[in-house]
Parts: structure tokens; C-alpha cells; sequence
């Protein structure tokens, strides 16, 4: 049996009797089935490659985690304004809560 071989298919002859060709895809790594077709790439084309997807994923990394301390500090700098706000508003509805008891009390003490 004879396997021509079509760019990365293999082809293999089926039976006697039809006399047809019928084509089975064979799993072939990604540049193998380039250096089968004449593509060669070669070891240090490979090598860059490499290096920049991991150098991009590095980065990648390094950006994601400064802009989630950049968030954390924005987030934590909200918060302490809105605690700030909260006291100070406090604050002053306590100091009305007393002067209507005050108020409140005055007459009663007119009274007498």
C-alpha cells in the first residue's frame, strides 16, 4: 500500500475494488506539518518566538497587578473620605439631636 503524501494529508489508497483515494488527517504538531510543506522555520525563529509570547505574559502580568494596586489604593482613598464625610455628619446631627433637647427642656423651666 502506498501512502502519497498531499501537503500535511496522507493519503491512502481504499480497497481493490473502487480504486478511489480517500484522505486521512493524520495529527501532526503545528511545525511539523510546516516543515512537511516546505516551510522550515528554524530553532532560533522558534526561540524569539518563545521568548516574546512569555515576555508579553510577563508584562501582562506586571500591568494587571500594578493597576490592581493602583485600584486598591483609589479604593482605599474613597473609603477613608466617605468615614471622614460619615463623622463629620455625625457630628453635626448629634450637635442638633442636643440643641433640641436643650430647646425642649427651656420651657418647662419657664414655666416655673
Amino acid at each position: 500500500m502506498v501512502r502519497p503524501k498531499i501537503g500535511g494529508i496522507r493519503v491512502l489508497k481504499v480497497g481493490p475494488i473502487h480504486n478511489t483515494y480517500r484522505p486521512i488527517i493524520s495529527v501532526i504538531p503545528p511545525f511539523a506539518i510546516l516543515d512537511r510543506i516546505g516551510i522550515v522555520m528554524g530553532y532560533v525563529l522558534r526561540v524569539r518566538f518563545a521568548s516574546f509570547f512569555a515576555g508579553a505574559a510577563v508584562a501582562s502580568a506586571g500591568g494587571m497587578y500594578f493597576l490592581h494596586k493602583d485600584y486598591k489604593i483609589a479604593h482605599q482613598s474613597m473609603s477613608q473620605q466617605m468615614n471622614s464625610l460619615y463623622k463629620s455628619l455625625d457630628a453635626r446631627v448629634s450637635s442638633l439631636e442636643n440643641l433640641k433637647e436643650v430647646e425642649s427642656m427651656k420651657p418647662v423651666e419657664d414655666a416655673e
